[in-house]
């Protein structure tokens, strides 16, 4: 690839027909030449790796005229405070969705899903002395009336937790500038992976 000086364009073209008919190979010829024929060679940067959720790319381009060397690079540039808190809130209730969906209960984990929890009801609600009821690993587990009551409450309480937490998260993040929503991202994600 080669800038065209004139044009301030990229050329794509290894070969330049000059105006006389003489044929050129462009990545034959030194500094020097190519910018008698107007062309100078391109320097570009790898691109970085990035989180589009997070950052925008942003590509930079300069003509160093000393060396005939056109330059691009790339930097990131975080979101707009917006965009990030938009992502975060939907993170963190994704984040929310999939803890609250076991709960320990007598040395058994139970799904803590809404539809668990309306089964529990229908089973206070059928009067029922003892339900077998299924862990989350496929266990039967036989539970008394009031050991299902005592599982709703726990789930309700549960989720009314999280719930309460998780907004008060989200209150705290609109309070926090771009690169301290990214920094609280990559913590509380790699904490996750712990």
């Amino acid at each position: 690839m080669f800038y065209k000086l004139k044009d301030k364009s990229l050329s794509y073209d290894d070969t330049f027909i000059d105006e006389l008919g003489n044929t050129w190979f462009l990545n034959a010829l030194d500094d020097e030449e190519l910018r008698k024929l107007g062309f100078a060679k391109v320097h570009e940067d790898e691109q970085p790796q990035y989180d589009p959720n997070l950052y925008e790319l942003a590509k930079n381009e300069s003509y160093d005229e000393q060396n005939n060397v056109f330059k691009i690079s790339y930097s990131l540039k975080p979101l707009e405070k917006e965009k990030l808190l938009a992502f975060m809130k939907e993170y963190l209730n994704t984040q929310k969705m999939l803890e609250k969906l076991s709960l320990n209960f007598k040395g058994k984990d139970f799904q803590n899903t809404e539809t668990s929890r309306n089964l529990i009801t229908s089973f206070i609600n059928a009067g029922a002395s003892e339900v077998e009821f299924l862990s989350k690993d496929n266990e039967k587990v036989l539970l008394s009336q009031d050991e299902l009551k005592e599982l709703l409450a726990l789930c309700l309480k549960q989720n009314e937790e999280q719930v309460f937490e998780f907004r008060i998260l989200k209150d705290k993040l609109e309070q926090k500038t771009e690169q301290e929503l990214i920094e609280f991202y990559e913590f509380y994600t790699h904490a996750k992976e712990l």
